[in-house]
């Protein structure tokens, strides 16, 4: 049995293999003899055949039998498809191959046709604006009945089209239509109802692909109307070069690589929804906004298109698009048309959009107003726009109105011509064509204007609510009633209203603020050091220490291009008041402290008004700073009035840079007692300016002490006046060697060397002499007579820093000298009698008695040397030197 089976299966494959070697012998044999075969006499046969099996009339050029695969076929070339009532061709197609279907034709014993595949014909498939399409042949044809074309494919039960050029037309007034090359479709046709498969592969190496597969059911025999549902995809689509016809003028679309996959639904010819996924790489797309191109590295979405009532909606979810600089924060995108006879609507709605990528695109669109342009670049907004909400509504006779609303997050734009810089602004606004409201709530606000200030304002809270409005005109008006600023530094609280013009140039303010609790310590951040000269900002920058603004106003109203408004084109008020201020308004000179005082910026000055301070332990009255003219850093000027003790005068003098004038004066003298001191001090911000000091000091019961020979004048009063040079006064009252005097404060120069004079017509009491100047040899000189009495003081280092000198014509005084040199009390006798104060520890002593006897002597103050004297009795000069 075993055996038996394998017989009769050797046998089986034997005769299986002899029937496939007959086949092949038999193909080869038809591919030999049916290419020989004359058709010429069946010409007018085969065409019926055709024309009946197309249901049309034929044009056939040439036709050919053919082995194709394994079937027998026809091969007609140059065929066109005749219309019927003109006899003009409404196809035609280089190739037509008709399948014969053989085992048929044998029982039925005539020619019977099978499946048709057109080869390279051409079509055009336009679309109106009503959803309705049109087919139509191309090339060597003439243009007929749309409908006739479509019914004309769409009759045949099984029809292939393969390498087919399709020119698609659409809607969209005075473009020319795409074009499709490569092109292979299958139809289906079984009455009503159409299927249809169309395919091409495009590309060198056709890596692109398209695919769409629809299943449509007609209206009625008499109309095209599509009702159905259909699917489209492609994959690797290079968008560049080939939809530049399509694109609206004058955008190119100069790169791009689409995938899509999409199922759709059809209603009576027009589309009714479509639903899918997308993505888009390598994006390059530019516009009349810049040369530079926009691109986007890629664009994934889901999406879901469906028509409304006279428009229709796109919805994009899981959205993905990614830039060289980042990803947009984008998910979800919708966006609505509606057109009818009366008016056009839009609407845009996204959860969230990148305000940096958003300019990016921006900038290539062309904008109603071209300097939008300008200030879209020159700001660079970068930000998160949540929630946005725009539309517009374009009535056929009217004004466009449009609505817009969203919420930014961590806004920041760039400082831009008059614009100053923001950065950490939250805000959500809402408004449309005639304005709106814009709140700010926002934490770690800067706002930057580097024209003025040397790094950008930090606020720590900021809030407020304003109205603004937008026309593309005018540019951005901006209002608030109330905006409240805090910072560690200050706090404010303001109303501001401001019209920002497109060019960003010439942006009007107008701004009142009210400031507390500000430390003025940090004052160099606030100070608008762009409109200041270097001298003056170094100035503000080290004399205002410190202090404690308890309160202030602020005032700016004008354009900010003329800030701070020297011809008077706007208005710059500060004022606020100060405690705890420490003002070192000029280098080496003891700062002003423990301040309270009233500051007032006015355009371009400043006054500073103080009622109450200390100046090293003097206290200070109704003192007044002023700069007249910031911009041109005019001099610092300083009036006001010190109390205090007379050795805080002399600090001055002596611990400033006034010692070059003063050192040696304040080294000779020791003070006490109190003083009121009026000072006029102009401080030079520019080296072409000089430093100016004039005042006066009033003494109440002080007293000076000149060191050397420790001569002292108490119960000091008066006015005396000085300046950088030297001191002046008239009629002061005081005390010497316990004598009442009035005398005269004078300066005076030699050489270049200034001195001060004190002059004093006054007692002399030889017997307080003596005591005074023991070293003097005064014996011989008895009584109560007058003189006149001169000390002068240097102010430069000098052998002689101190010098006295008595005139006197000794009545009331008598000299027990031998004679011709003694005399009388009664008498006179003119006594010249001169002292120099020495640096080197001696004095030096002239006397010249009755104009014919001089007497000279040296004393030592250590007394480990002997005095040593001169006499003479001529005019000649005396000398001490051997």
């Amino acid at each position: 049995m075993l055996s038996v089976a394998k017989y009769l299966h050797l046998k089986f494959w034997q005769i299986l293999a002899w029937l496939v070697i007959l086949a092949a012998l038999l193909l080869s044999a038809l591919r030999l003899f049916v290419p020989v075969i004359d058709l010429d006499p069946y010409r007018r046969e085969i065409e019926r055949v055709a024309e009946e099996g197309a249901g049309v009339d034929l044009k056939i050029g040439d036709m050919k039998a053919q082995v194709k695969g394994i079937h027998l076929a026809l091969n007609f070339t140059d065929v066109s498809v005749l219309d019927e009532k003109s006899n003009e061709p409404l196809l035609h197609a280089p190739q037509v191959l008709v399948n014969i279907k053989l085992i048929q034709s044998i029982i039925a014993g005539q020619l019977q046709l099978g499946e048709a595949s057109v080869i390279g014909t051409k079509l055009k498939l336009e679309r109106f604006s009503d959803g309705s399409v049109a087919l139509q042949g191309m090339g060597e044809v003439s243009e007929g009945d749309p409908d006739t074309v479509a019914a004309i494919l769409l009759g045949q039960n099984k029809l292939r089209l393969l390498d087919t050029e399709i020119y698609l037309k659409s809607a969209i007034p005075n473009q020319p239509p795409l074009r499709l090359s490569g092109v292979n479709v299958e139809l289906l046709n079984n009455g009503l109802r159409h299927q249809l498969s169309m395919s091409t592969q495009i590309g060198k190496r056709g890596e692109e692909s398209v695919r769409l597969i629809a299943d449509l059911q007609q209206r009625s025999a008499t109309s095209l109307a599509m009702s159905g549902e259909f699917y489209f995809s492609c994959k690797g689509l290079v968008l560049g070069g080939r939809l530049a016809e399509w694109m609206p003028t004058p955008y190119t679309l100069a790169e791009g690589d689409l995938e899509v996959e999409l199922w759709g639904d059809l209603e009576e010819g027009a589309l009714q929804g479509l639903r899918g996924n997308g993505k888009l790489s390598d994006f390059r797309i530019s516009g009349p906004g810049r040369t530079e191109p926009f691109y986007l590295q890629q664009l994934s979405t889901g999406l879901e298109w469906r028509r409304m009532h006279d428009g229709w909606q796109i919805d994009l979810d899981r959205l993905d698009i990614q830039q060289s600089h980042g990803q947009w924060p984008t998910e979800k995108v919708s966006i609505s048309w509606q057109r009818t006879e009366q008016q056009r609507d839009f609407g845009l709605s996204a959860d969230a959009l990148s305000l940096m990528e958003l300019n990016d695109f921006l900038a290539i669109l062309k904008l109603p107003n071209p300097e939008l342009h300008a200030i879209l670049k020159g700001l660079s907004p970068r930000g998160r726009l949540n929630h946005l909400e725009f539309g517009f509504n374009k009535p056929q006779q009217g004004e466009l109105i449009w609505h817009l609303k969203g919420k930014v997050e961590d806004y920041a734009h760039q400082p831009w011509q008059d614009i100053p810089g923001l950065s950490g602004l939250t805000l959500a606004f809402d408004g449309d064509q005639a304005g709106g409201w814009l709140k700010i709530d926002s934490s770690n606000l800067m706002v930057d204007l580097p024209q003025l200030f040397r790094k950008p304002l930090q606020s720590q809270q900021a809030m407020g609510d304003f109205e603004w409005k937008f026309e593309l005109d005018r540019g951005l008006h901006l209002n608030s009633d109330r905006l409240q600023m805090s910072s560690r530094d200050v706090q404010t609280l303001s109303r501001i209203d401001l019209q920002i013009p497109f060019t960003g140039k010439d942006l009007f303010i107008d701004m009142q603020s009210d400031f507390w609790d500000a430390d003025g310590s940090r004052k160099s951040e606030y100070l608008p050091v762009g409109i200041m000269p270097d001298e003056l900002v170094s100035w503000l920058d080290k004399a205002l220490v410190s202090g404690y603004v308890k309160s202030g106003s602020f005032l700016l109203y004008g354009p900010i291009s003329e800030f701070p408004f020297p011809q008077h084109q706007g208005r710059f008020e500060v004022w606020f008041g100060v405690e705890d201020l420490i003002l070192d308004y000029m280098p080496e000179w003891p700062r002003l402290s423990e301040g309270v005082a009233e500051v007032h910026f006015i355009n371009n000055a400043l006054q500073v008004k103080l009622q109450d301070g200390l100046l090293l332990n003097s206290q200070l009255q109704d003192v007044a700073v002023e700069i007249e003219r910031l911009k041109e850093a005019s001099p610092v000027k300083i009036q006001g009035t010190a109390s205090g003790s007379l050795q805080d005068l002399m600090g001055i003098l002596g611990d400033t840079p006034l010692r070059k004038e003063f050192h040696a004066f304040v080294d000779a003298v020791e003070v006490d007692g109190e003083t009121k001191t009026r000072v006029d001090l102009s401080i030079p911000l520019k080296k072409v300016d000089k430093l100016k000091i004039n005042g006066e000091v009033n003494f109440d019961q002080a007293a000076l002490t000149i060191k050397k020979p420790d001569l002292k004048i108490d119960k000091l009063s008066g006015r005396l006046t000085f300046n950088r040079t030297g001191v002046e006064a008239k009629g002061l009252k005081g005390r010497l060697l316990e004598d009442e005097i009035v005398f005269d404060v004078l300066p005076y120069s030699h050489e270049g060397q200034h001195w001060t004079r004190v002059t004093t017509r006054m007692p002399i009491n030889l017997a307080r002499l003596k005591q005074q100047f023991p070293d003097w040899k005064l014996d011989y000189f008895l009584g109560l007579g007058e003189g006149d009495v001169e000390v002068r003081i240097a102010h430069h280092h000098s052998q002689v820093p101190v010098r006295l000198n008595l005139i006197s014509d000794l009545q009331g005084i008598s000299v027990t000298l031998p004679d011709p040199l003694g005399k009388p009390a009664k008498s006179k006798m003119k006594l010249d009698l001169s002292a120099d104060l020495r640096n080197d520890d001696s004095t030096e002593l002239r006397i010249r008695y009755n104009d014919s006897t001089h007497a000279l002597f040296r004393f030592f103050d250590t007394g480990e040397k002997p005095w040593i004297a001169a006499f003479g009795f001529s005019q000649e000069a005396l000398s001490l030197e051997n």
